[in-house]
């Protein structure tokens, strides 16, 4: 049960961050090689698109992967804007999926700060394997130089897994093809490739937040990815995980997005695995 102090404090916070406009349109460089642009859609239902264009034959650009762990439970619980900040990079979103995991209210919740959480699929980092490669959980590769590619690597640098690739060879799968989930509309993370591999397109869906801006369905997602550009496209953790967070101009985590977690607005969820950006500021 949730105490009634408690749900008083969550339906006034809901309601003061619903009642606001709709998020303000950006686009620009950030950093070089780094755009980014946030759109506010009406069709078919209001939603926010959070963009980052990132040009991977700009100087400066690579990589940076959640550390894991020896044992069973290799990644200890973080925030995005906690990693961006550890790392130095500057601009981190939320990876892949994981477990333990629950969300029932504020009090009761897993996993806290530091909490020992596995990441779903495969996951390695710096050439180390922290998941299990698995045909259910598709995988974005970087070969020994960095470099991303969807074409799976008999012994990666890294990669993330996600569920379903949302766009493949510029054709977005049935909506069969996602099951169950075919229907959901959820906040989204997305991860994608141009058809030459030299642009990466890094998208979050703001969701869950009534008239403002309300998720996508995995197949909207992937004509959303194929508009942006996108040859290849995987869908990340989202529904509640989604951040896509910048290093400000005073060397602090920025949010780029509207996180949403427990259906509080504003609030930050911690996530198993992070993928981070370093690039060079734009005056150097």
């Amino acid at each position: 049960m949730v105490p009634v102090c408690l749900l008083c404090l969550i339906l006034v916070s809901a309601a003061g961050y619903w009642s606001r406009g709709k998020p303000s349109d950006r686009n620009g460089e950030i950093f070089q090689g780094i755009r980014f642009q946030r759109r506010s859609a009406t069709s078919p239902r209001p939603v926010s698109l959070n963009i980052l264009y990132v040009d991977l034959t700009t100087p400066g650009i690579s990589f940076e992967f959640t550390k894991g762990y020896e044992g069973r439970f290799a990644f200890k619980a973080q925030k995005t804007s906690t990693f961006l900040k550890r790392t130095s990079c500057q601009v981190a979103i939320n990876a892949s999926y994981f477990w333990p995991f629950w969300s029932r209210h504020p009090l009761d919740f897993y996993p806290r700060d530091g909490d020992r959480v596995t990441a779903v699929g495969s996951y390695v980092s710096q050439g180390h394997e922290f998941g299990k490669v698995s045909p259910r959980y598709p995988s974005l590769y970087f070969d020994d130089s960095g470099k991303p590619t969807f074409r799976a690597l008999n012994r990666p640098l890294a990669d993330i897994s996600g569920d379903f690739m949302v766009l493949q060879e510029g054709k977005v799968p049935a909506t069969s093809h996602f099951g169950e989930k075919q229907l959901d509309i959820q906040p989204r993370t997305a991860i994608g490739l141009s058809k030459d591999e030299k642009h990466m397109i890094l998208l979050v869906v703001d969701g869950r937040q009534p008239g403002r801006s309300e998720g996508l369905s995995l197949a909207e997602l992937g004509q959303v990815m194929k508009s942006l550009g996108a040859e290849d496209a995987l869908n990340l953790n989202g529904e509640g995980s989604e951040t896509m967070v910048a290093q400000g101009a005073d060397g602090k985590p920025t949010f780029l997005n509207e996180p949403v977690d427990m259906y509080l607005p504003g609030r930050e969820r911690v996530v198993a695995t992070h993928l981070g950006i370093h690039a060079r500021p734009l005056n150097p």
